[in-house]
């Protein structure tokens, strides 16, 4: 029975590990898309291309504050489960954990599909140009 308990352990850790991965990746992502088009935004405004860079400027702003968004239901889930094991009893705060890794898991979605929106509106203003 105790092999079983270490192998659950160990996978929900390496679960957190890759989620938090996953969260940080998708941040970055966003966030850096967001810096770096925000820094070229002069130089595009003279080509014409105010409505796409406010759009991708926008689908991007989002995307990361969906990905900090997601850190937080996720410190929420794992901070519930946690107190769960503690308490080694159920309470009625034990059905607000799947809502939490629900919530962070649609924030992450959310985020990638934010960042791929952006690079789609901006390649589409690149080529049109």
């Amino acid at each position: 029975m105790k092999d079983a308990v270490d192998r659950f352990d160990e996978y929900n850790r390496k679960s957190s590990e890759n989620a938090r991965l996953a969260i940080s990746a998708i941040v970055v992502l966003n966030s850096s898309a967001f810096l770096a088009l925000l820094t070229q935004t002069s130089k595009l405004m003279e080509s014409g291309a105010q409505p796409y860079l406010a759009s991708s400027i926008s689908f991007w702003g989002c995307g990361a504050v969906l990905g900090c968004l997601a850190w937080v239901f996720a410190f929420l889930s794992a901070y519930n489960n946690a107190a769960k094991l503690k308490r080694n009893m159920d309470h009625w705060l034990d059905l607000l954990i799947p809502l939490f890794t629900l919530l962070g898991f649609v924030s992450v979605c959310a985020a990638i599909y934010f960042f791929l929106q952006g690079l789609v509106n901006l390649v589409g203003e690149i080529e049109t140009s």
